[in-house]
């Protein structure tokens, strides 16, 4: 199979041979066509623990979210449309829905369903040809049967049945589902969540009583789309979608790392529930409800003019063009179709102008974007790439909030914390970011979206325990050589010295951390 073709082939095939919809299970059950199972799919595989683990998640979920509206999301799951008209190689004469990804987890939920109703789901027609597939499912049916053999388990089992919502992706063809989606191993080209995103939120884009405007936004969204996944690229890298690392990196993230909990590494499914299945269906295509931003602020301050007398000082509102500045917050609700696009186009270019992806420089851009990114290339690059993305993280969140305002200030104070995290760890993992979080008396994540002045968030950086961390006992410094002993951890000391140094703002910042300012002076360290 040649890869490099069929993944230049993604963007026609998304458009023309695949759907993309939330469904909840009763949608399921009432497809125009039934629901089968193809004679050469893989047989059911699974076992006890992995049922007890979706019941226990059930039942947890329901204690947990006692409204009945709250989705309970089961995933994604591939089906081949297919009329078998001119099709030869289907096994089966009838219209049907073949399921391609997915027929472990619906197999399993028909079993439960019939256990609790008596019955199969409707238009289910599941035949298993394998004899292991029927010995599993033996034991899969008599484990639920003596899971819940109680009536209020049961209950609440039929009640989440009317919550489960999948993400339906619809084939037409059976030689692309299989290209994009081999769930036995990795030589397809899977479509990516952000790919599935696409398709989906430009589906959400229809409206028969206006087919020209609906043209025109489909086409315009797509086109944003293209630009979103070209930022930062060139000739050398073929395979760039900027569009992962923007939702994987940065908007998942900042939607869903609050407090200091369940804090978790986003997946294909997760990214899909978060902006497919929980984004809000409005009735227009052309416009969205958008919310309080400094970008729509009407005033910046209130005047008392006299006795019950009070005037809003206005300011002008910035209108224009560039996506940059449209008025959104980064974890504000997210509606179907063009809010869908525009946010995303949004954040892509904020994460340019800061990050400069493109390695374009502009005379537009302000000394204190200058300033940061001199900083952000001299001492934050030489960080670990876990701290690194955490510290985009919070700057993009920070950005987002204040813009420039003391953008520098805020990306020094916390680029100290996670830097003495690496001073003081001798390897850096991936869950470096998630643990900081965690152990945090605050998320600084939740700080910068809650407050109203930089000066809050200032204070709680100030007060970081990991500015005391003691690096006297880790071995970064060589006495007998009087140099730096350890390469990686050695190099980021270095840099981020030689920065403050040549900015004339070394006493400040080292005062700001106890534990540096105490091995600085154990080494007698010269900061010129």
């Amino acid at each position: 199979m040649n890869i490099e073709k069929v993944e230049k082939s993604v963007e026609n095939v998304i458009s023309k041979e695949i759907d993309v919809e939330v469904m909840s299970f009763n949608e399921l059950t009432n497809l125009d066509y039934p629901l089968m199972i193809d004679n050469y799919q893989r047989p059911y595989v699974w076992t006890v623990d992995k049922l007890n683990q979706l019941l226990n998640d059930l039942i947890d979920f329901r204690s947990e979210n006692e409204s009945l509206d709250i989705p309970y999301y089961m995933g994604s799951i591939l089906l081949h449309k297919s009329d078998n008209s001119n099709d030869k190689s289907q096994s089966f004469s009838s219209p049907a829905y073949f399921v391609i990804d997915g027929q472990q987890r619906l197999s399993t939920l028909s079993i439960l369903y019939y256990v609790l109703n008596s019955e199969l789901p409707q238009n289910f027609e599941f035949n298993y040809r394998s004899l292991q597939s029927v010995a599993n499912l033996k034991v899969i049916h008599k484990e639920i049967i003596s899971r819940i053999s109680d009536e209020e388990t049961k209950e609440i089992l039929k009640s989440i049945f009317n919550n489960m919502q999948f993400t339906v992706i619809t084939v037409t063809n059976e030689d692309l589902a299989f290209t994009f989606f081999d769930s036995q191993n990795s030589r397809g080209v899977p479509l990516g969540a952000t790919d599935l995103l696409k398709a989906y939120h430009l589906r959400a884009i229809k409206d028969e009583q206006q087919p020209q405007q609906q043209d025109f936004l489909q086409r315009n969204c797509a086109r944003r789309w293209e630009i979103i996944q070209k930022t930062g690229k060139n000739s050398k890298k073929d395979k760039w979608d900027f569009s992962k690392i923007l939702f994987e990196r940065y908007l998942w993230r900042a939607r869903h790392w609050r407090g200091s909990h369940n804090i978790t590494y986003e997946n294909h499914d997760a990214i899909l529930e978060s902006f497919s299945a929980k984004t809000i269906k409005y009735e227009k295509i052309d416009s969205f409800p958008i919310f309080a931003n400094p970008s729509n602020q009407l005033a910046h301050s209130l005047k008392v003019e006299g006795e019950n007398n009070y005037t809003l000082m206005s300011q002008p509102i910035k209108f224009s063009s560039e996506a940059i500045y449209l008025p959104f917050n980064i974890r504000q609700p997210i509606f179907n179709g063009i809010n869908f696009f525009m946010f995303a186009d949004k954040y892509a270019r904020l994460s340019d102008l800061l990050f400069n992806y493109s390695k374009i420089e502009s005379k537009q851009d302000s000394e204190e974007l200058r300033q940061f990114r001199t900083f952000y290339n001299s001492v934050v690059k030489q960080n670990s790439s876990y701290l690194r993305n955490l510290f985009e993280l919070a700057v993009l969140t920070y950005y987002d909030k204040y813009q420039e305002k003391q953008l520098l200030e805020f990306s020094q104070k916390f680029e100290m914390i996670l830097g003495m995290i690496r001073l003081y760890k001798s390897s850096i993992y991936d869950v470096a970011p998630i643990k900081y979080l965690r152990e945090s008396n605050v998320n600084i994540l939740d700080v910068i979206t809650a407050s109203y002045m930089e000066d809050e968030i200032f204070a709680v950086l100030d007060n970081d325990k990991n500015l005391d961390l003691n690096l006297e006992p880790n071995g970064i410094y060589d006495k007998e050589k009087n140099d730096f002993e350890d390469r990686v951890r050695g190099r980021y000391l270095k840099s981020m010295l030689n920065y403050y140094s040549k900015d004339g703002s070394i006493d400040k910042i080292i005062n700001n951390s106890t534990g540096l300012k105490n091995f600085i002076s154990t080494h007698k360290i010269s900061l010129k």
